[in-house]
C-alpha cells in the first residue's frame, strides 16, 4: 500500500504542518476522502486548535519520528491503524487538548525525557487520553513506562472503569528498570497536597454498568522515595467485586506509608517488596477504610528496627469493616510490630490469615520499641475475629514484650484466633498474651528457646483450647510453660510437652480443665 503525504489542499482546506497554521480541517477532509494510507512525514509540525479532527476506522496512518501534533483544546481522533515512536514526542497538548484512539501510549509520547522535572505531567497527559480512548472504544489500554528513571514532583491520578481496564506496565524492577521517584528540589518543589499518594488509584463503577467489572493492573516497577513531602507511596481504592484486580512485580522503596489499601476490594498483590531500612517511624502496608478480598503472595514488607516501624496494619473505624485479607509466602522483616490490627467504635476486623510460608524475622540483639513483637490485635471498641495464623516460621525476638498480643478494652471484642502449627524460637518474652479474649485456639505449636516468666498467659479469657504444643529449652530461662488467671474460664489445657509447669489459677471443674500436660 502506497502513503500519501499528509500535507496539501483536500476538500478546500489545507494542511500546512508549519505549526501556526490550524490544519484540523484539512486533517478531516483528508482522512473523509478514498485514500486510506497516509504518512505525516518527519519534519511536519500539525496543529489543531478548537477543531476536532478525526480519522476514521478503516484509514491507515504512519507517523515518522521528527513529526509533531499540536492540540490545543481540541481533540484528535486517530480510530485507524496508527504506527508511531514510542520514545519520542509525538503529541503537544494544550489546554483541554486530547488525542484519542490508541490503546497504548508512553509518556515520552507527550514530551517525557531523560533527566527533566516534569514527568508527572506527561504520564497523567498519556493517561488522560486512555481514559479518553477508553470511554469511546471500550476494551483494555496500556500507559507503557521505559527503562529509566521518572522523577515525579506531583502525583500521578489513575482512574479505571468498567469502560476503561487499565494495566500501568514498566519494563521491570531490577536496576536498568523503571523507577518512579518522589522528588524535590528548588525549582520544582513537590506539589501534591497533604495525603496524596505518589500514585493513586481509584477503580470506580460506573453508575448503571450492571455486570461490567473493572479489569487494572500495575507491574513490573519500582516507586522510591528520594525527597520532598510524599509520605505515601502507591495508594488503591475501590476495585471490583467478581475479578481481582493485580499488582505484581513492584517495590516501594522508603515512604513514610509503602502501600495503602483505602476501602479497596479483590485485589491480588504478588512478588512485592516493600522496604524502608532507612526511614524512622514507617508503615509498609496500611488496610482501612472498608477494604477486603485481598490476597498477598511472595513479598517482603522490610522496616528499620528499633524506630517505632510497623510492617503491617489493619484498622477499622466506626462504621468501616475490613474483611476477607490472605497473606500467603509473605516475610515480615525487622518491624518493631510485624502486623497490627485495630478497631475503635463500631469497627470491624475479620477474616485475616497468616497462612504457610509467612515469617515474622526480629532480631536476637537488637530490643527494637513498642509492644507486641509479632502481632498486635487491640480492639478498643468494634470486634476483632476470625484472625488465623497457621503454618507461620517466628524467630528472634529480643524485646521483653509478647510476640502476640491480644487485648480489648471497652466495648472492644476480640473473638476466635487460632495459632495452629507455627514454629517460635528466640522468643524473649511472653510469646502469646490474651486479655479479654475469647475463642482462643493454640495448638501444635513447636516453641524453642523461650526466655520468660510465662510463655503462655491468658487473663480475663474464655473458651480457650490449647492441646498439642510442645516446647525445647536448651539454655533459655523459662517459669511456666502457661499461666492461667483466676479471671479465665471454659477452658483446656491438655496433651502439651512443655516440661514446665501450668500455672492455673482459675482452678479446675468441668469446665476448667487441664490435663495430661507433660
Amino acid at each position: 500500500m502506497s502513503l500519501k503525504p499528509l500535507i496539501g489542499t483536500f476538500g478546500g482546506a489545507g494542511i500546512v504542518a508549519n505549526g501556526v497554521n490550524n490544519d484540523a480541517p484539512g486533517i478531516t477532509a483528508a482522512f473523509g476522502g478514498t485514500d486510506i494510507g497516509w504518512v505525516a512525514q518527519q519534519g511536519a509540525q500539525y496543529f489543531i486548535d478548537s477543531w476536532d479532527a478525526v480519522m476514521p476506522v478503516g484509514k491507515n496512518l504512519l507517523i515518522e519520528p521528527g513529526c509533531t501534533f499540536h492540540i490545543k483544546n481540541a481533540t484528535l481522533y486517530l480510530m485507524g491503524e496508527v504506527e508511531l515512536p514510542t520514545e519520542r514526542q509525538v503529541f503537544i497538548l494544550e489546554g483541554t487538548g486530547k488525542v484519542v484512539g490508541l490503546r497504548s501510549l508512553t509518556p515520552e509520547m507527550f514530551g517525557a525525557q531523560k533527566d527533566t522535572a516534569t514527568d508527572a505531567a506527561f504520564i497523567q497527559q498519556a493517561h488522560d487520553c486512555l481514559e479518553a480512548s477508553g470511554a469511546a472504544l471500550g476494551g483494555p489500554m496500556e500507559l507503557r513506562l521505559l527503562s529509566r528513571e521518572y522523577k515525579l514532583h506531583a502525583p500521578i491520578f489513575l482512574r479505571p472503569t468498567q469502560t476503561f481496564s487499565l494495566t500501568l506496565r514498566g519494563a521491570g524492577v531490577m536496576n536498568d528498570g523503571t523507577r518512579l521517584i518522589a522528588s524535590s528540589d528548588a525549582a520544582h518543589p513537590w506539589s501534591g497536597q497533604a495525603g496524596q499518594a505518589l500514585v493513586n488509584l481509584t477503580a470506580t463503577a460506573l453508575p448503571n454498568a450492571d455486570g461490567a467489572y473493572t479489569e487494572t493492573r500495575i507491574e513490573s516497577l519500582g516507586l522510591v522515595w528520594n525527597a520532598g513531602g510524599c509520605a505515601t507511596g502507591l495508594r488503591l481504592t475501590g476495585g471490583d467485586p467478581l475479578k481481582p484486580s493485580l499488582l505484581q512485580d513492584v517495590f516501594i522503596q522508603d515512604f513514610e506509608v509503602g502501600l495503602h489499601l483505602s476501602d479497596a476490594r479483590m485485589w491480588s498483590i504478588q512478588r512485592f517488596g516493600i522496604w524502608a531500612e532507612h526511614r524512622q517511624n514507617a508503615l509498609g502496608c496500611l488496610i482501612d477504610g472498608g477494604s477486603g478480598d485481598c490476597s498477598f503472595h511472595d513479598g517482603q514488607l522490610t522496616m528499620k528496627l528499633a524506630t517505632g516501624s510497623r510492617a503491617l496494619r489493619v484498622a477499622a473505624g466506626s462504621g468501616e469493616w475490613v474483611a476477607g485479607l490472605r497473606f500467603n509466602g509473605v516475610i515480615f522483616y525487622h518491624a518493631d510490630r510485624g502486623a497490627e490490627i485495630h478497631t475503635v467504635g463500631s469497627g470491624k476486623v475479620g477474616d485475616v490469615w497468616f497462612n504457610p510460608g509467612c515469617q515474622f524475622e526480629g532480631d536476637n540483639e537488637v530490643a527494637g520499641v513498642g509492644a507486641a513483637r509479632v502481632a498486635s490485635l487491640q480492639a478498643d471498641g468494634g470486634t476483632i475475629d476470625n484472625v488465623n495464623f497457621n503454618g507461620v516460621y517466628v524467630s528472634g525476638f529480643a524485646a521483653q514484650q509478647p510476640a502476640v498480643e491480644m487485648v480489648a478494652t471497652g466495648t472492644g471484642a476480640i473473638n476466635d484466633v487460632s495459632l495452629v502449627a507455627n514454629w517460635f524460637v528466640g522468643v524473649q518474652g511472653p510469646v502469646i498474651s490474651a486479655f479479654n479474649a475469647n475463642g482462643l485456639i493454640v495448638a501444635n505449636n513447636r516453641f524453642r528457646e523461650v526466655n520468660a516468666t510465662n510463655m503462655l498467659q491468658f487473663s480475663l479469657a474464655k473458651r480457650i483450647v490449647v492441646c498439642g504444643n510442645t516446647l525445647f529449652q536448651a539454655q533459655a530461662v523459662l517459669t511456666n510453660g502457661a499461666q492461667i488467671e483466676a479471671t479465665c474460664d471454659d477452658f483446656v489445657v491438655a496433651d502439651n510437652v512443655f516440661k514446665k509447669p501450668i500455672n492455673n489459677l482459675a482452678g479446675t471443674s468441668a469446665s476448667r480443665i487441664v490435663a495430661n500436660n507433660v
